[in-house]
């Protein structure tokens, strides 16, 4: 077994560490959303970030599949990243910023829109009353509900992973195969991490085709392709993750 994988718990140092990516994150973005001054270059940037985010999904998903080679092979793919910690903060950085990023400027998106609507009240409301129950389920008219769902969820993930801050796990004594079927064994989590990760493919399924559109790619032809290539991503990641709480017992 290798030694560098146990006495893995985060510590008090390395929390605060963390506290301070965010801090300076959001600051970073605090400046950036400042210097955006149209709507439009703010949708463009969400857009970038989101789009970046989908690639890293991809990366996080398959370092997950990992555990479907056993314990030997999750251990040494989780020890891989830890090699050059340096290097590991400034791509936690990145990552985080382009989190905080999309998540900010999807607020001040949302404010923005919110704040048409209500100059064009009385026609809106002829549309909302207008709308099928299934319209009201699409997900673009759920973006802000579905993406404040996969915040909450970002942060019980990182809680349990990178914060290492359950109280129910016993993070020291074990490897990072075994802490994950720990977490994974606590059936509220359980439950946590297969609705997270059914919002996630909610929300992608109009994000993706979105993020194309904003950044001005596609045409009459493309649009079609776009939209459910779209929702075909959104789904294979939202069943990549799902997947592996529900499977977890028997790795």
């Amino acid at each position: 077994m290798n030694v560098s994988l146990l006495a893995a718990s985060t510590s008090p140092a390395e929390r605060w560490v963390y506290a301070g990516m965010l801090a300076a994150n959001l600051v970073l973005v605090s400046v950036l959303v400042g210097r955006l001054g149209s709507s439009l270059a703010k949708k463009y940037v969400m857009s970038l970030t989101g789009l970046a985010l989908c690639g890293f999904l991809v990366i996080h998903l398959i370092g997950n599949a990992m555990m479907l080679f056993g314990a030997e092979t999750y251990n040494a793919y989780a020890d891989s990243l830890h090699k050059d910690e340096a290097a590991l903060k400034v791509g936690e950085f990145a990552l985080l910023f382009l989190f905080v990023a999309h998540i900010w400027l999807g607020l001040v998106t949302a404010g923005n829109n919110r704040a048409a609507r209500g100059r064009r009240y009385d026609e809106e409301h002829v549309k909302r009353q207008d709308r099928t129950a299934g319209e009201f389920l699409a997900p673009d008219y759920w973006m802000l509900v579905s993406g404040l769902v996969i915040g909450a969820f970002l942060i019980l993930h990182l809680w349990d992973f990178t914060i290492e801050g359950r109280p129910d796990i016993g993070y020291s004594d074990k490897t990072p195969f075994e802490k994950a079927k720990a977490i994974l064994a606590v059936p509220w989590t359980k439950i946590a991490y297969v609705v997270g990760s059914v919002f996630l493919g909610w929300h992608l399924g109009h994000g993706v085709a979105s993020s194309f559109q904003s950044l001005g790619i596609g045409n009459a032809r493309r649009n079609r392709a776009i939209r459910w290539g779209g929702v075909a991503f959104a789904w294979l990641v939202a069943l990549g993750f799902g997947i592996f709480p529900l499977i977890s017992a028997y790795l």
